[in-house]
């Protein structure tokens, strides 16, 4: 991005939607090992 000088506003839009992204996909993997228990094959696959 650096010498491309792309402009500031999408860039940043663009850092947002990945964050937000992110953030839904931990959301997603706390629901699950909740409803699976403690014994969740994600829980042993992310810990």
């Amino acid at each position: 991005m650096g010498e491309n000088h792309f402009a500031a506003l999408p860039t940043a839009l663009y850092g947002r939607v990945l964050l937000a992204a992110a953030i839904a996909y931990r959301v997603l993997q706390r629901t699950i090992i909740a409803a699976q228990g403690s014994d969740s094959q994600l829980q042993a696959a992310i810990v």
